[in-house]
Parts: structure tokens; C-alpha cells; sequence
């Protein structure tokens, strides 16, 4: 007979780390989301056309009219450590929908000890940049308006 064998646990200060990254995620998105539904108040928009952030054990940012845009944003902890993952969805019209982007994101620490999710061959975003990066993906839903990004990172 052989033992189950069961994935070794994530250490505590990787745990640790990657919900208090987490939990300023939330935040942030919480902070941008409500920059845009003011934007978007500001421009005419009914709030029935605003964006929501639902957050939970997952966050979800979400525009349900035409053209929609959905984010579903988890964290999950493999036996490496913390990683967030990213599924943006949406649809220009019925049965029209634009290109499903799918991302995992490892979170880490940087090299000045802040803690960091891990983009694009090391790039590294901080809780406020990815709150920016997600909530951004909402420009296809409004084409005519610009975006408020808190403090966005200059590219």
C-alpha cells in the first residue's frame, strides 16, 4: 500500500504576504472603481451603465451592458506560494465578445521588500499598479471618456 501523497503546505509568511497583498488589491480596486463610477456620473452616465466591484473570495469588476466587460480576480496558493489569477471577459454586442485574456500572476517580494505581483518577464506591480491595470480594461466600454487611474505608474 502507498501512502496519499499531499501537496506540501505554503509556508505562513508566503501566506501572509500574499493576503495582505490581497487585501490592498481589494482596496484599490474598490478606490478606482468608485474614481470611475464618479467619472462616468460626471459625464452623464446613468448607474445602471457604472461599473461594480463585488468583492469576496473573489473580486469581481463588472460592467453588464453592452459593451461589457467582466474581471474575475482570485488568489489562490500553490505549494510555491501566493499567485493571482486573472480571467477579463466581455462582449462589444450579443453574441459579438472581445478576446478572453487569461493571467497568473505570482506574488513575491521585491527587492526593496515590498511585496509584488509578478508581470510580463518580471515586471513587478504593486497592489495599486494591478488595481490599475485591471480596472483600465474598462476603456473598451467607454471609448469617449477618459479613465481615472489614482496615482497610475508612468509608463
Amino acid at each position: 500500500m502507498s501512502a496519499a501523497v499531499c501537496p506540501a503546505p505554503v509556508p505562513t509568511p508566503l501566506r501572509d504576504e500574499g493576503m495582505r497583498f490581497w487585501k490592498q488589491l481589494l482596496e484599490e480596486c474598490k478606490k478606482q472603481i468608485d474614481a470611475i463610477n464618479r467619472t462616468l456620473s460626471a459625464h452623464g452616465r446613468s448607474q445602471a451603465e457604472h461599473v461594480e466591484c463585488r468583492a469576496g473570495e473573489e473580486l469581481d469588476l463588472i460592467r453588464s451592458v453592452y459593451p461589457s466587460t467582466r474581471g474575475k480576480i482570485s488568489i489562490a496558493f500553490e505549494h510555491w506560494g501566493p499567485v493571482i489569477r486573472i480571467c477579463i471577459t466581455g462582449q462589444q454586442r450579443p453574441n459579438f465578445g472581445f478576446h478572453k485574456e487569461e493571467l497568473e500572476m505570482p506574488v513575491a517580494t521585491d527587492g526593496d521588500g515590498s511585496i509584488v505581483a509578478v508581470f510580463d518577464e518580471g515586471r513587478s506591480l504593486c497592489p495599486r499598479e494591478l488595481a490599475c491595470f485591471l480596472t483600465q480594461r474598462f476603456r473598451r466600454c467607454f471609448p469617449g471618456i477618459t479613465l481615472p487611474c489614482p496615482d497610475a505608474p508612468h509608463s
